[in-house]
């Protein structure tokens, strides 16, 4: 069982999203698809009993990443 590497706790919360606090959407990392660009969002594993962001992750590693923002 994973711990908590802050508290040792067991009560941990895997696959949450981090989303925009007031925009549509994820924060995440850019991808190529064709010609569209999407983004593979962040996940977060988090300790219920410190409140602590034990690991953040993308679940889907086989992407097109995009390396430089074009702006």
């Amino acid at each position: 069982m994973n711990k908590c590497k802050h508290c040792g706790g067991d009560k941990l919360i895997k696959d949450l999203h981090v989303k925009r606090s007031n925009e549509i959407g994820f924060y995440g990392i850019p991808y190529t698809k064709s010609i569209f660009v999407g983004t593979e969002p962040f996940r977060i594993e988090l300790c219920q009993e410190c409140g602590t962001i034990n690991r953040l992750y993308v679940k889907d590693m086989n992407r097109n990443w995009v390396k430089d923002d074009p702006k």
